[in-house]
């Protein structure tokens, strides 16, 4: 298993449209699925600690599925993609400084390889 942050996937504050700049990032997470048809991946939506936690956690969701739906939009099959919001629950800083929250405001790939077995 390997865990990506794509550290230029932006969205704007509060929204779930992906913002232009993002584009080239996600572009290369295609061709990478592309190129290796047994990877799976697991989209994961974090948000950090400021405002309501229910707010929150439904953002993170609506994000990690906006990226879901991006690469299936471009031709990821659905059955490789999976999306989850985790909300504030999964700090990977500390909310205690802007630079802290900035970095848990994120989204995970967790990339993993399902065996192919052939005949």
């Amino acid at each position: 298993n390997t865990v990506v942050i794509l550290r230029n996937l932006l969205f704007d504050t509060d929204k779930t449209v992906i913002r232009n700049v993002s584009t080239q990032s996600l572009e290369e997470m295609y061709q990478l699925l592309a190129k290796n048809p047994n990877m799976r991946i697991r989209i994961t939506g974090h948000t950090d600690n400021v405002g309501n936690y229910q707010q929150n956690l439904t953002l993170s969701e609506k994000r990690a599925q906006a990226v879901r739906d991006y690469l299936v939009k471009h031709g990821v099959d659905t059955n490789h993609i999976t999306a989850h919001g985790y909300g504030p629950d999964r700090p990977i800083a500390s909310n205690n400084t802007k630079e802290g929250r900035a970095q848990n405001r994120r989204v995970e790939f967790n990339i993993t390889f399902e065996e192919v077995v052939t005949e």
